[in-house]
């Protein structure tokens, strides 16, 4: 529970979003809690994490059976956390925050971003190559590891918000953000430029296969996807009207999409068409991720963790110990991984 601000001042991002919805009709119920952040990522079924308030980063070596607290020594809220090999990763969050380990997450030390704004995703390809992105219409990037980190070109006039990121090489990168925004770069984000997405809504997520096809998602159960590098974009029907607030796909074909009410929304055609799995779960689920077309997680408010073993045939809760929202959370291998959440830690 936040002291001495509401969550209104806390975080902007959570303000849009809550607008939006009313102006649309959707029920407000919770959702302003879990939307801080929205994004999951695993490289495989064991070694994983997530990614929360008050600068908490969690580790777990048994895909998640378990938990630990790491210290990260900062107090800002992180939003994302992304690894590149067992030791080596970093966090980014809040006030320009962003974090770096080349231990597992043992030690976290904090480098200089150049920026104030809040950071809400970021990726890396290499021990040296990433980027960030997130308020104030901020895109950052590393040659370095993080080293220094430089403003990108951004090539038009953004809206206030980006929320996700995503490469598939050194070239090839795309970020969404808010009123249907989606950028796209070819030369590493030295130039970025608008695609056009055709639509207003806001796009929480983007997932890339390959430099051609791709996916993006967001509010009124809007998917939207591109096969020749978002020239164009094409929206496919996915039979829901709520929020969708994650997309991953493991090949051109296989994916889903996560969202409000438990929602989890499944292909095996490349969305031509989307199925709706059962997830046993009626909250919100922030982030999902796969490691194998078989393996994955999601994971959302009250602490829950959800896993699957068979694509999303059935889901099933693990045990978090906790009881409030849960955001970011990457898996490296099957065994180790990181994560964090909202307001409280967990054990």
């Amino acid at each position: 529970m936040l002291v001495g601000k509401t969550r209104f001042q806390a975080y902007p991002l959570v303000l849009s979003v809550l607008v939006a919805i009313m102006l649309s009709g959707y029920p407000l119920g919770s959702l302003e809690k879990p939307l801080r952040s929205m994004h999951i990522v695993y490289a495989n079924s064991k070694i994983g994490g997530m990614v929360a308030d008050s600068g908490t980063v969690l580790t777990t070596t048994d895909g998640g059976i378990t938990w630990k607290r790491q210290q990260s020594e900062v107090s800002d809220d992180i939003f994302r956390v992304t690894f590149v090999t067992s030791k080596t990763g970093w966090a980014v969050g809040d006030n320009g925050t962003i974090l770096t380990t080349t231990d597992g997450g043992t030690t976290w030390h904090k480098q200089q971003s150049g920026v104030s704004a809040r950071f809400y995703s970021a990726i890396f390809l290499t021990s040296q190559i990433g980027w960030a992105v997130g308020d104030n219409e901020i895109i950052v990037a590393t040659t370095d590891g993080g080293r220094t980190w430089n403003k990108q070109n951004r090539g038009s006039v953004f809206p206030p918000i980006l929320y996700s990121i995503c490469f598939v090489n050194a070239n090839n990168g795309w970020t969404t953000g808010d009123s249907g925004t989606i950028l796209a770069t070819t030369d590493g984000g030295m130039i970025w430029n608008r695609q056009k997405s055709g639509v207003s809504n806001m796009l929480f997520s983007v997932s890339f296969v390959n430099s051609k096809i791709g996916w993006t998602v967001g509010n009124d159960g809007i998917i939207l996807t591109t096969n020749d590098g978002g020239k164009t974009w094409h929206r496919q029907k996915s039979g829901f009207s709520g929020y969708l607030l994650s997309v991953t796909f493991i090949n051109s074909k296989t994916g889903w999409a996560v969202g409000t009410d438990g929602t989890i929304l499944a292909t095996t055609n490349g969305g031509r068409n989307w199925n709706r799995q059962k997830s046993g779960f009626s909250g919100y689920l922030l982030s999902v991720t796969f490691v194998t077309s078989k393996t994955g997680w999601a994971v959302g408010d009250n602490g829950t963790i959800l896993t699957t073993t068979d694509g999303g045939t059935t889901w099933h809760k693990q045990q978090s110990g906790v009881s409030i929202e849960l955001y970011s959370v990457t898996f490296i291998n099957s065994k180790t991984g990181w994560a964090a959440g909202g307001d409280v830690d967990i054990r």
